[in-house]
Order: structure tokens, then C-alpha cells, then sequence
């Protein structure tokens, strides 16, 4: 539901069809076809994604190496193809302070636009090294398409991470640290700092379009093998995936077109 800079979004329209199951296209612009941060993560056929990798912010290795998913899509589904139109640019929210969902359930049949995501930044640093500091600036931009028994998603994420870690966490030099970073952010960058620690950049560049078939339980949706509690109220539909290994952690809430 990842980590982001601007991007120009490719809409449906193209007729790049999502492939349920599919895999990782690597980073770089999202294709067209279907597409969500809901599943299992990562690009999926159809679209076509270029470069590397960091979430919307937040976690997210949708394609690419970036923190939300990593490599493979929800699966299951049957490809489709929708117009996506033109989804907004939305400014990734990371300061932690994302309000938990009031599950409330709702049909869930229709095109939405992704209008607000609020992710916890990543902390892939952190679990080593509790002195580091981290600054996250991202956007996404996407759609999903609920109809039937199936969704479709077509989600874009780019998100920078600005890390500084302290000498006491630079022992084994700044290249090494980077080299730690580039296994979840491809490309990740780290050089020496005034203070003998190091500064350094982390990265996500991902896109995923795929369709997947999903079910709802009460006040849940599942898809892919993964639930989200989910509430539709009018036109606002709020969902969240921050359980166990999420390829998308956040609280995303999206406009019914």
C-alpha cells in the first residue's frame, strides 16, 4: 500500500492489459491495465516499468526493489483491462502519524482514484543501527477497479529516503552500509560525512498493473492472500495493510470515479 518523486502516470487507455499473478516489471513508470497497492505487492505483467527501487514511502517494493512488495503480483485473477483515466499525484504522507481504519465494510463495485496515503516510513536502518535518522518524500498515483468477483490495479510509487547514520553505526564503512541498502533499495547511495558517519540515499521507483479475483468477509476484503479492513463511506473508500510482511503497508483512502 513502497519512497517517491514525481512521475507521469501512463492511463489504460493503451491497452496494456494486467495479468493476474504476474511479475515484477522493475521500477520506473507504471504501465497501464489494471492496478492497486492492495495485493501482493509488486508490478505485474501488462505495464511496463523501468529502473530500480525504495514507500508510499513506505514500504513498498512494488517492482523493482522498492520497500512494498517485492517482485510478484496478487495472483489468481483473471487479466483485464480498464480506463484508469487519469489518476491525481498524491503527496505520501511518512510522519507516523497515520489514523487506524474504522472498518465499516460497503459494496465496493467501481473505479477509484488514490487521493490520500499516509505509510509509515521505512526502518530497514534503524533495525541495526537505533541512532539513525531518516527523512521520506514520495507520491503515488493510481486506481483500482472493483467489479464482480475481481480487482484490478494500476499504481505507481517513487519515494526518496534521506538517511544519516552516526560513526558509531559506521564501523565498516559507508560503502558497506550502501551496500546493506541496495539489497531492498536498488541503487541505494552512501558517502562519508563531516562527522566521520555517513549520509545517504535510498530510493523506489515501482509500478504494478494487475487483476486478481477477491472476496468480502463482513467489514474485509481479501485478495491475493492478504485481508484489509476496509470502510466504504459515500464516495471514500479507506483501506489498510499494515499486517505481517505487507507489500504495502499504509492507510489509503480513494475517490469512487
Amino acid at each position: 500500500m513502497a519512497f517517491w518523486v514525481a512521475c507521469g502516470f501512463t492511463p489504460v487507455a493503451e491497452k496494456d492489459g494486467g495479468l493476474g499473478g504476474g511479475t515484477g516489471t522493475g521500477g520506473g513508470s507504471t504501465a497501464t491495465g489494471g492496478g492497486s497497492a492492495t495485493g501482493g505487492g509488486s508490478a505485474a505483467g501488462g505495464g511496463t516499468g523501468t529502473g530500480g527501487g525504495t514507500a508510499t514511502g513506505g514500504g513498498l517494493a512494488t517492482g523493482g526493489g522498492s520497500a512494498t512488495g517485492g517482485g510478484t503480483g496478487t495472483g489468481g485473477g483473471t487479466p483485464f483491462t480498464f480506463d484508469a483515466g487519469t489518476p491525481p499525484l498524491v503527496t505520501i504522507d511518512f510522519d507516523g502519524g497515520c489514523t487506524a481504519v474504522q472498518p465499516c465494510g460497503g459494496t465496493l463495485d467501481g473505479l477509484y482514484h488514490y487521493t490520500e496515503a499516509c505509510v509509515t516510513p521505512p526502518a530497514v536502518i534503524q533495525q541495526f543501527c537505533p541512532g539513525a535518522l531518516s527523512t521520506w518524500v514520495g507520491t503515488r498515483q493510481g486506481a483500482l477497479f472493483f467489479t464482480g468477483n475481481t480487482v484490478g490495479r494500476n499504481v505507481h510509487i517513487q519515494s526518496t529516503g534521506y538517511i544519516t547514520v552516526p560513526p558509531s553505526c559506521a564501523t565498516f564503512g559507508c560503502d558497506t552500509i550502501g551496500t546493506l541498502l541496495s539489497i531492498q533499495f536498488p541503487g541505494s547511495t552512501c558517502a562519508d560525512s563531516n562527522d566521520a558517519g555517513c549520509e545517504c540515499i535510498a530510493s523506489i521507483d515501482a509500478g504494478v498493473v494487475d487483476s486478481a479475483a477477491y472476496t468480502i468477509n463482513g467489514n474485509n476484503f481479501s485478495t491475493g492472500g492478504r485481508t484489509y479492513k476496509y470502510c466504504v463511506d459515500g464516495s471514500a473508500l479507506t483501506y489498510e495493510d499494515n499486517g505481517m510482511n505487507s507489500g504495502d503497508p499504509g492507510i489509503f483512502t480513494l475517490t469512487k470515479q
